[in-house]
């Protein structure tokens, strides 16, 4: 990890509600970080329906790009262990196995169905 260049401090003046001026020792690394999270707190986030229409955009694109006949398959830690879950859409059904030699056999029977 590298060393940050050493700046000598700037020095910052301001006025105090009583009119009489203030000065505070800061680093140039201090006030660039500030700035870079003032930057973030000011910068426009996209609302939650626009992420969530993107999202249903960039999955109906890889439907529509993959022919939408490969099942999808995800693999989840469920109390039980680990399972894996299949969504066939030939036949728009759900399937469970309980480990991966099982949803290979039953990959194997669709392929040759």
């Amino acid at each position: 990890m590298g060393t940050l260049p050493c700046r000598p401090p700037i020095s910052i003046t301001a006025m105090n509600p009583g009119g009489t001026m203030n000065s505070t020792p800061y680093s140039s690394y201090d006030l660039d970080q500030q700035r870079r999270q003032l930057e973030t707190l000011v910068r426009p986030q996209p609302s939650p329906s626009l992420i969530r229409v993107l999202q249903q955009a960039g999955h109906a694109m890889v439907r529509f790009l993959t022919n939408g006949q490969d099942p999808v398959i995800r693999k989840r830690w469920h109390p039980d262990g680990l399972v894996w879950r299949v969504y066939d859409p030939v036949t728009q059904q759900n399937q469970r196995f309980s480990s991966e030699a099982e949803l290979r056999v039953w990959l194997e029977g669709r392929y040759y169905e």
